[in-house]
């Protein structure tokens, strides 16, 4: 008996109808894919063309508030409720059509308000465009108003992205330009927030060749926060060079977190003994000062110099009157002016308390106890009238010479004295002898007191005994009274008694 075949007529209508079905379908659900990623397309298309308007219609309101800055200010405010990126967008790349002011202004306006609105599409376009202008206002910007918390998972999302970390921290073979933004930045971003983080993206990425110093910087921050942590991600970097870099930067880093261990595992001859001591130092110099001083007294001659100018720069804005005297008692003096300056810039920075008078008046230094005195002072009359005047009254006229040579600072034409000219007149001109001789010895009281009123420092100089001192007081109010009266500087330089003084009046004069 013969067998059916396998293409039997009802298989083979059964085998057309699915095959022509099978056809439609997929051509149908293909044409169905076209669809929609048109459809899609489309409304990109809208939505672009809506920000495009969106952002021609500010631009226009901008560049119709004219030149001034209230006003453009005034139009820019509004973008602060901008809740569009792709218009923000827009608006940060049509500013680049714009003459200034309203180009700068407008790009960091739009920055701010995109960095707020979604940092992770910002970072995008900064990574994707390699503006290092962007670059640098997002990463100034980045984290504005928002929470450590909130800035953690911001710097998570975005650092968490291996590509937008290799584009944040460029290779060596950048522009320039982007490259020192970025590693410049980046640094200080990495030091507020979370490193470790980076190091992970860096190391998914396969350690991927970066500048040593954006290593550096990455490693160092990361062993402040945890050394562990760190370590072990130095210990897997393929590259040797750049592994000994991340090693460097862990002993730096570690100096912050625990300079004490630091210290003992600085290997000899270290080329950043400088760095890890400047570290190290500046933390012992808040928490255990006396252990800073057992290191440094232990070092070699030839480091102990610049250990202590660490040390003692870091201190004196913790315990200044212990700082001053251990500056005064293991410095050469022409070190001891630049601990005190040190302190002056600290008082004045508000890092450091001003000096007390019982400080000063054991300083066995004068340049010390002239510009200690100076900001100490200052800090009185800042007080008021009546409180300077109490303490003006407890302090020897040698100590008030002293303050007052410490007030005109080491920079003529801008410092306390002339500030305060008006109220401090009165004690300047009453100096005379050897509290008058004290107070020129540094040369700024003079030239701060020929500025404001060079008569009245010749009628004092004219009863003063010769000196170098005076001499140079002397040829400054010159120069400054002739000026403002040439015919009576020159009267008055004929009728002081030959000899060096009058010499020096005269080359004043002439060098005009």
């Amino acid at each position: 008996m013969k067998k059916p075949g396998f293409l039997t007529r009802p298989r083979i209508i059964f085998l057309t109808v699915a095959l022509c079905s099978w056809w439609v379908t997929g051509r149908y659900a293909s044409t169905g894919r076209a669809v929609v990623r048109t459809l899609v397309g489309e409304a990109e298309a809208r939505l672009d063309k809506k920000g495009a308007a969106a952002a021609a219609v500010r631009m226009q309101a901008l560049t119709a508030a004219g030149t001034s800055v209230v006003k453009i200010a005034a139009v820019l405010a509004s973008w602060g409720t901008i809740t569009d990126v792709l218009e923000l967008r827009r608006l940060y790349e049509s500013c680049e059509k714009l003459a200034e002011p309203w180009r700068s202004l407008a790009r960091l306006e739009a920055i701010r308000r995109w960095v707020e609105l979604d940092p992770k599409t910002a970072a995008s376009y900064a990574v994707a465009h390699r503006d290092p202008e962007f670059l640098r206002e997002f990463i100034n910007r980045w984290g504005t108003g928002l929470s450590a918390d909130a800035l953690a998972a911001s710097m998570k999302e975005i650092f968490g992205d291996p590509r937008n970390f290799a584009a944040l921290m460029p290779g060596e073979n950048n522009r320039r330009e982007y490259t020192r933004v970025s590693v410049e930045k980046t640094k200080i971003l990495l030091g507020k927030l979370d490193p470790i983080i980076a190091l992970q993206a860096w190391a998914k990425l396969g350690f991927a060749k970066m500048p040593g110093e954006a290593v550096f910087a990455l490693f160092q921050s990361s062993a402040a926060k945890d050394p562990d942590g760190a370590a072990a991600l130095a210990a897997g970097i393929p590259d040797e060079k750049m592994r000994k870099v991340a090693e460097d930067a862990l002993l730096a880093g570690l100096a912050l977190a625990d300079p004490a261990k630091a210290l003992a595992q600085m290997p000899q001859g270290s080329p950043l003994r400088q760095t890890i001591y400047n570290h190290a130092f500046s933390t012992l110099a808040a928490t255990d000062p006396q252990l800073a001083i057992s290191y440094i007294e232990k070092l070699p001659p030839g480091d102990q110099g610049w250990a202590r100018i660490n040390f003692c720069s870091a201190w004196l804005k913790h315990d200044p009157a212990a700082a001053a005297k251990y500056a005064q008692e293991h410095s050469p003096p022409q070190w001891r002016s630049y601990f005190a300056r040190n302190l002056v810039d600290a008082v004045e920075a508000g890092q450091a308390k001003a000096p007390d008078w019982q400080i000063v008046s054991q300083l066995q230094d004068p340049v010390m106890r002239s510009q200690l005195g100076g900001v100490a002072l200052n800090r009185v009359l800042e007080q008021g009238p009546e409180a300077f005047q109490q303490q003006w009254e407890i302090l020897t006229t040698q100590q008030q010479a002293e303050s007052l040579a410490g007030m005109a600072g080491t920079t003529p034409g801008n410092n306390a004295l002339q500030a305060h000219w008006t109220e401090l007149a009165p004690k300047v001109t009453a100096l005379q002898g050897a509290a008058l001789e004290q107070a020129l010895s540094s040369g700024a009281l003079g030239s701060a007191w020929a500025q404001q009123d060079p008569v009245s420092l010749l009628k004092a100089l004219d009863q003063h005994p010769h000196s170098a001192a005076a001499e140079k007081a002397t040829a400054a109010a010159v120069r400054e009274w002739a000026a403002q009266d040439l015919a009576g500087a020159r009267t008055y330089v004929e009728q002081i008694p030959p000899g060096p003084r009058q010499d020096a009046a005269r080359g004043s004069l002439e060098s005009r």
